[in-house]
């Protein structure tokens, strides 16, 4: 039997690539996919297999300003009444049996409450993050708005975002329950179904390192703009001074002068980049949800330079530094080392780098253009035998106390098989999705854990 699904949301960046993964595991199991969104997502969501509907009165985010600085979009779509509106008037027009809303939209959660259909907020970052501390904090600016599209639709007024869940059947997590940040009092509905990274096509030419066999640097600092600019040249700078191969992706942001890239760096606008992460070594990024799934369901350690949002606690969940991890393995099959000077191989090399922000243990602040500051991540020549791979435990941080003073890395190695959990299939996942009729599908209720879609398969 299957079940039509709308999925609604908008696009902020890490909050579409959670989305596409559900969409791909619920059509290959033959369920009819709707999604709204920003008229911005069309093409990606009709890749994924989706119908699509934009939103009727909300334009996309403009790409060279910081969403954060839209307050003309950015609030209509997460308060206002015209994006639920859209919703109801969908889930008549198509028969929609299960609606998934992005946990940002608060109106069309509001709306959501409203149906006799089952309804799922999806939790595209840490339930911490939209309860405790990112979208907490802005909820006395936009919690007004909110209840007065609240009040259109006849409910309650809500104390806080997490007050919005309530009227909702079931809470997924994209983040494994291990990575997850603790919260006190939280909701018993929150199911945690571990990373959920689409899978991408692969494409006749694919961007990639520049050629050599000195260790991979991948560099991914966000979809949407941030003000990356200072960051990412301070990134550049450091990967042109060492022994590595860099690719560094942009997205658009922060346009470089050629006469500004080192000769050992490859830039591009955009690089799917789970069709480069098998070929890499470290991964820089600034701790975005959708970067850290990617990297770490493929067993790539991460060096994480957070910018703002959820970065700085997504980057402490990552650890900062793996001295004070547990030593997991990744359970991905990943290309050998490459041979290194002198024939030995090696599954790394250090990294040296100078960003700015904040460091997530000693909230000191350091701001990239006074001065950079350095952080430093070694690993080791491993001295592999045929036949054998680099597991990543072998990641150590050099410099010891240098990583505080730097200020602003979290460097971490977990792994998506330790990550995630019991069963890794696409029926787990639906079963999720369709809280009143869990048992029919062979998954008992309130199940915490279910498995890690990354490789969404059966």
């Amino acid at each position: 039997m299957t079940s039509r699904f709308l999925l609604t949301c908008h696009d902020a960046g890490g909050t579409i690539p959670p989305a596409l993964a559900l969409a791909q595991a619920l059509r290959s199991r033959g369920h009819p996919v709707s999604m709204l969104s920003q008229p911005s997502v069309r093409e990606r969501a009709k890749a994924a297999g989706c119908r699509f509907t934009a939103f009727s009165t909300v334009a996309d985010y403009r790409r060279d300003t910081a969403i954060e600085e839209q307050v003309a979009v950015a609030v209509p779509v997460l308060t206002g009444r015209s994006v639920g509106d859209d919703l109801l008037a969908l889930v008549e027009d198509q028969a929609v049996d299960v609606v998934v809303v992005d946990a940002n939209l608060a109106g069309v959660l509001a709306a959501a409450e409203m149906l006799a259909q089952p309804s799922v907020v999806l939790l595209h970052s840490m339930y911490a993050t939209i309860v405790e501390t990112w979208f907490a904090h802005i909820w006395p600016l936009l919690g007004p708005a909110v209840n007065e599209t609240r009040g259109a639709y006849g409910l309650e007024p809500a104390g806080s975002w997490s007050a919005l869940f309530d009227g909702h059947d079931r809470l997924l997590s994209v983040v494994p329950s291990m990575f997850e940040a603790p919260v006190v009092g939280a909701s018993a509905d929150v199911c945690h179904h571990g990373f959920l990274v689409p899978e991408v096509l692969p494409v006749a030419v694919t961007p990639g390192f520049p050629a050599g066999d000195d260790p991979a640097v991948l560099v991914g600092l966000s979809t949407t703009y941030q003000h990356q600019e200072p960051l990412l040249r301070s990134i550049l700078e450091a990967l042109g001074s060492l022994e590595v191969r860099g690719l560094a992706t942009t997205a658009g942001h922060g346009v470089l002068a050629t006469s500004s890239i080192p000769a050992n760096v490859a830039v591009e606008t955009y690089v799917a980049h789970s069709l480069v992460l098998a070929l890499t070594d470290v991964m820089v990024t600034h701790g975005g949800l959708g970067s850290l799934a990617a990297a770490l369901s493929h067993g790539v350690p991460v060096v994480c330079a957070p910018i703002g949002r959820d970065q700085p606690l997504n980057a402490e969940r990552v650890g900062p530094g793996p001295a004070e991890l547990p030593a997991w393995r990744s359970g991905h099959r990943r290309r050998q080392p490459e041979r290194g000077r002198g024939g030995r191989r090696r599954s790394g090399s250090r990294l040296a780098g100078r960003v700015g922000g904040r460091c997530p243990r000693s909230g000191d602040e350091h701001d990239a253009a006074e001065g950079p500051a350095v952080f430093e991540v070694g690993m080791r020549d491993s001295g592999l035998g045929e036949g054998e791979r680099p597991v990543h435990d072998d990641l150590e941080v050099a410099g010891g106390d240098e990583v505080d003073e730097a200020g602003d890395v979290g460097v971490g190695t977990r792994a998506h098989e330790q990550l995630g959990a019991e069963e890794h299939t696409v029926d787990g996942l639906v079963a999720l999705l369709q809280p009143r009729d869990v048992d029919g599908l062979g998954v008992a209720p309130g199940v915490a854990d279910v498995g890690d879609p990354a490789s969404i398969a059966e």
